[in-house]
């Protein structure tokens, strides 16, 4: 309810920032959330979830670190908080995935999109990825 009065009071009096936002990067991070809900209904996905409550903190890890990179790190966070207790092995891993594929976190999305320089994105992931790999050495390294 609180969501359509917002939407029609910009709809009323701010109609040029309904022509201004971004409505494809809102479709983007909507998906990600409804997507998870998705998946995890997948057998295969399923078995795999089911599996999180056992996995040792570097499997954790791993997954947490895979899992954005694929997801984004806070549908990432979401979906494993729900099925173990590990938190801070969690946040070290979704953390570090935030880097590696831009997709690893919506801020990164959002700032490659917001700027005007056209090949960004592959000098973006130059840098990224080495980070992701520093970055998870330096999570593994705080855990032990």
């Amino acid at each position: 309810m609180g969501l359509l009065c917002v939407a029609a009071a910009a709809l009323l009096f701010c109609r040029e920032i309904i022509a201004k936002v971004d409505w494809s990067l809102i479709l983007v991070f909507i998906l990600m959330f409804i997507d998870i809900q998705l998946l995890t209904q997948l057998h295969f996905i399923q078995s795999w979830v089911a599996s999180i409550p056992s996995f040792s903190q570097l499997e954790l890890l791993m997954a947490a670190m895979l899992g954005s990179q694929v997801i984004s790190n806070v549908p990432a966070t979401i979906l494993l908080v729900n099925y173990s207790t590990a938190y801070k092995v969690i946040a070290y891993g979704v953390n570090a995935g935030g880097f590696g594929l831009a997709i690893g976190s919506l801020a990164n999305i959002i700032a490659l999109r917001m700027t005007p320089e056209r090949h960004l994105w592959l000098r973006f992931h130059l840098y990224s990825f080495p980070f992701l790999l520093l970055s998870a050495l330096a999570a593994w390294a705080l855990l032990t």
